[in-house]
């Protein structure tokens, strides 16, 4: 049963199982959250941990037990960091290569965000960047 509607950020607090989490989302306030199928399908090699700052937002659901948890359809990975190694991550796993769109689509941030994460990685020497404009493509530095 959808209730309403819920958009913010928060701390990850205690995972519970690979989709349902906890949200520290104010003082002394915590929201169960249970990632949708579709984004925990898309998420999948990027696991969440405690301590991890996310944007979410999805509807406010009723669930069996009488309480209230969202069910995040949108969520974005806020720590800088994790942000790193996720790309890292998603390039090791596309073969040592990866493109700002599949950063953009896989980790739920802008398109001009992924861009700044990849020249990031650039300049910090663990990505190359090969090609020009639209066909460009980052490699993992060996």
């Amino acid at each position: 049963m959808t209730l309403n509607s819920f958009y913010g950020a928060g701390r990850v607090t205690r995972i519970r199982s690979g989709q349902d989490f906890e949200l520290a989302v104010g003082r002394g306030v915590r929201l169960g959250c249970r990632l949708s199928r579709k984004l925990a399908n898309r998420l999948n090699g990027f696991p969440l941990r405690e301590g991890d700052w996310l944007y979410v937002s999805g509807p406010l659901c009723l669930g069996s037990d009488g309480g209230l948890f969202v069910l995040v359809v949108f969520a974005r990975l806020l720590r800088r960091c994790h942000l790193d190694e996720a790309v890292i991550k998603l390039a090791r796993s596309d073969g040592g290569r990866v493109t700002r769109r599949e950063v953009a689509e896989r980790l739920g941030v802008r398109p001009y965000q992924a861009a700044y994460i990849l020249q990031r990685l650039v300049k910090a020497g663990r990505l190359r960047r090969v090609g020009r404009g639209r066909g460009a493509w980052y490699e993992l530095v060996a």
